[in-house]
Order: structure tokens, then sequence, then C-alpha cells
């Protein structure tokens, strides 16, 4: 199967438009309309897909972020009053090649209250979560304005988002949950899958390290993985290698087409799963549409039998594959996951 022309556009190399990147102290770092459907406790109807409004109080800013040396982090210290972008740089390991870049999002009013803690979504192709318009490759998501949009309208509570950069040299190997020959630009190639360790990075790495540094609500019903395309197959894959760590996953487009067999994987899980899933019908997405709808029943069966779980579905009929049609959905992907 030939790979859509926005997954051939991640693998290129990446040109970052981020403000300042620094390390860290050890000398290791180097439908015809959008609709949303819910299942489960929280019943039918948790809201319409929400429309991003255009530029907001974030959007149209270069990212201004501050570092600080983790070895300097301790205790209390991590809940000062702050709000804003935070860039670090993790090492390589558990299998990673390569040294990683992070961005995380503090929400308004993080510190206030240094008891308080926060729910923590990991998303995927961080280069393109926060900024609008061109990010490091194709459009940027500007998650950070829709997430303080629908916590000031009272549909969804804050939290922390760590958005962690692809390899920019094997973004499809590295997202690939399986070794299997495709076709990318009309040339044939063997992908090995290097999802699981990958997974194992973010868990075992990432969120340690995230959750020494920052007020973090931990357990696997407070931590999400999000992405979308690649990024939501290996997000769905995450929950299911790791439900001691992920229990929710937002999945907008994944590319269930690329494993199929993750379906009756995720069907077959014992764990817990909120998932949200979403996909458009124009182009690649029509392609893709019959996987994502077998996802969602099966997962919708699994929780009548079960009573395990919640499962989200929106789908735009006039959506195709790109950053543009995630970002619109993504308020009411982060409402549904996160609801107050």
């Amino acid at each position: 199967m030939s790979l859509p022309t926005s997954c051939l556009l991640r693998a290129r190399s990446l040109v970052l438009v981020v403000a300042v990147s620094t390390a860290l102290a050890q000398s290791s770092a180097a439908s015809s309309k959008p609709g949303l459907a819910a299942h489960g406790p929280r019943g039918p109807g948790v809201g319409a897909a929400r429309k991003s409004s255009g530029p907001g109080p974030l959007r149209g800013k270069k990212l201004v972020r501050t570092s600080h040396r983790l070895a300097s982090v301790s205790g209390r210290q991590r809940s000062r009053p702050w709000h804003g972008f935070d860039s670090l740089r993790l090492s390589g390991g558990q299998g990673q090649p390569q040294a990683r870049e992070l961005t995380v999002y503090l929400p308004k009013g993080y510190g206030d209250d240094p008891n308080r803690t926060y729910p923590v979504l990991y998303m995927q192709d961080g280069q393109n979560a926060f900024e609008y318009g061109p990010a490091g490759f194709g459009d940027g998501w500007d998650i950070a304005t829709s997430m303080e949009k629908e916590v000031a309208e009272g549909r969804a509570e804050p939290a922390i988002i760590v958005a962690i950069f692809n390899d920019a040299v094997d973004r499809i190997g590295e997202y690939a949950t399986i070794s299997r020959d495709v076709t990318m630009g009309g040339t044939s190639m063997h992908v090995k899958g290097r999802a699981d360790a990958y997974i194992d990075y973010v868990a075992d790495v990432v969120r340690p390290q995230i959750e020494a540094r920052y007020l973090t609500r931990t357990g696997r019903g407070s931590t999400a993985l999000g992405g979308a395309s690649m990024g939501g197959l290996v997000s769905i894959h995450g929950a299911l290698r790791r439900p001691d760590v992920f229990g929710k996953v937002l999945a907008s487009s994944p590319s269930l087409w690329f494993d199929k067999g993750i379906i009756d994987r995720a069907a077959a899980s014992d764990a817990p799963l909120d998932l949200y899933l979403d996909n458009g019908g124009v182009g690649a997405e029509g392609d893709n549409a019959p996987h994502v709808d077998r996802l969602r029943d099966a997962m919708q069966k699994r929780r009548a039998a079960t009573g395990k779980g919640n499962v989200w579905h929106s789908f735009d009929a006039n959506a195709g594959h790109t950053e543009a049609a995630w970002r619109e959905r993504f308020p009411g992907a982060f409402s549904a996951l996160f609801a107050r």
C-alpha cells in the first residue's frame, strides 16, 4: 500500500521554528458535518466537535520557551507559579538512536495551588503541536490555545501537554507497530517497526522525567497518548503495550491500514481504555475510514460486554488527511478525554 502524501512530508528533514532549545544538565543528555458520538458512562452526546475560531491569544506568537536544569528542580520547587512553554532535551537510550526534543506546555494557573496536580497528554509529532500555521512540517495544531479555550468555557480540565518531537530520519519506522513492505513515493521499501522501543522510551524515560519535574497527576487514568496518522496508530499501540501507564488515547486519522491487526488486539485487551477516534472522508481518509469504523465498533462491543472504557468517534466527510483538519477537531477530542 502507498503511504499518504502527508506521511511522506513527515519523513523529510525538519525545519524547527522554536525560539529556544536548551539541554539538560546531565552530560548524557545530548457524517457530512463534524460530530462527536460518545459511548460510555458519560453517555452519548458529550458534545459536538468544536472548530477552532481563528488565531487566538497564543497564535501568531513566537514560542518563547524557558528551560531549567533538571538537577536544580527538586521537591516543591517544581510547583513555582507560572505557565507557558518549557523546552527540554533528553538523551537517547531505550532503543532510541538520538537525543529527543520535548516542548512542555503548562496551563494557566499552574502552580498557584502547589497541591494541585494535572493530567498529562503526551503528543507525538511534537514539532507540530503548538504552532498555528507553518510548523516543523505542514501546519501546526495550536493545541495550547484550543485547550485553554475548552478549559475557560468549562468543557475540560487543564492538562500538562508534552510534545515529543519525532525521529526526523525515520519517523515511519519509529511509529510503525509492525514490520512490513510499503510503497513510498513510488518506491517499494521494507519498514522495520520500532514502536515497541519508542513506547517503552516514552513510558520509562520521558514520563519519569516529566513526573519528577512537574505537578503531574500520576496513574494510567490521568496519562494519555495522542497523535495523528502514524502518530495516532502508535498512540493506540502504546496503550495496548503499556496499559500499566497509559489509560487514554487521542487518535486522529490513525493509520490503521498499516496494521489492521491492531483492531483485534485492541478488542481483546482487558485493560480499560478511554479512546477518542476521528477521521475524514476525502482521499486517503476515505480509504482508511472502514478500518476506523471497525475499530470503533469493536471497542463499542467490548464496552457493552465488559463495561470497561469509553469510546468517542468524530467524522467529517469533507475533511482530508491534513494537519489543518486535525487542528479543527482537537478541541472536541481534548474535551472528550479530559471532560471537567
